[in-house]
């Protein structure tokens, strides 16, 4: 019987698909950053809607029912919401070549955050027995470093506080909450007591806080640039948890064979 840590090293269309896409940033990047920000913008919103599919396809087969279908329908007005953020995104890049810092992009993503939430502390309210005060506390603690960290990377003395200042500063505040529930997803994983979706989610939403990070700093500088290779990030979150779904639903189909097998027997 394979371990969680065995199922990690097996990983290797993972693997191949993060350096495809980061082979991909570095050669558009040379060549033409035209070139790069169609290729930048098209992994965005391709990852997101691979996503989207899968979410779906598990959500269809939860049948919308349980604390789980709760969950997964949640999980997928999250995915929905940021899919469309990043489809009108792509829209400005194409249409304008210009986006506005605060944009209907943005409400979208804001709006996926309280999505994503509900669905993780739905998924892990059956486990709330296994939650330990010590999971809970290492899990905030940790956020709150992450988070003091992006803030203090952001940060400028003597700069004003404007709308785009507090915007900027919302993105790493909300990926913070978000990572709470995650860390305690992953400390369920290493016991054994959840699938590998938690250590994949955590790790695409461990990219999202680096990535906000980043963005809100360059445009914060006035240096960002669609294309820019330190948005591969935003890319290894989604596919990170594209393979946390497809994982999800390889287990949900072993389970529904064993359950037809047993009933046959």
């Amino acid at each position: 019987m394979q371990t969680n840590i065995d199922v990690l090293k097996e990983k290797k269309l993972l693997i191949i698909s993060l350096v495809v896409v980061a082979f991909g940033f570095v050669l558009t990047n040379l060549f033409d950053k035209e070139l790069a920000n169609l290729f930048s913008n098209s992994a965005n919103v391709g990852t997101n809607l691979v996503l989207f599919i899968l979410s779906v396809m598990i959500l269809v087969k939860n049948r919308f029912s349980g604390v789980h279908g709760k969950a997964w329908l949640l999980f997928v007005i999250g995915v929905m919401c940021w899919f469309i953020a990043e489809t009108i995104w792509m829209m400005y890049e194409i249409v304008s070549d210009d986006v506005p810092f605060l944009s209907e992009a943005d409400f979208f993503w804001f709006l996926g955050y309280p999505a994503f939430f509900a669905f993780l502390i739905l998924y892990i309210k059956p486990l709330k027995n296994a939650i330990s005060k010590k999971m809970i506390v290492g899990a905030t603690l940790t956020s709150m470093a992450l988070l003091a960290l992006s803030v203090s990377l952001l940060y400028e003395p003597n700069s004003a506080v404007d709308f785009e200042t507090i915007v900027a500063f919302s993105y790493p505040i909300a990926d913070s909450i978000l990572l709470v529930p995650c860390l305690i997803g992953i400390a369920l994983f290493f016991k054994g007591k959840v699938n590998i979706l938690w250590t994949l989610f955590c790790i695409g939403m461990s990219f999202f806080i680096v990535s906000d990070t980043v963005y809100a700093s360059l445009i914060l500088d006035d240096t960002f640039y669609s294309g820019d290779p330190l948005m591969l990030l935003y890319v290894y979150g989604y596919i990170f948890l594209v393979f946390g779904v497809y994982e999800h639903i390889k287990i949900f189909n072993v389970k529904i064979s064993k359950n037809i097998r047993n009933k046959r027997l």
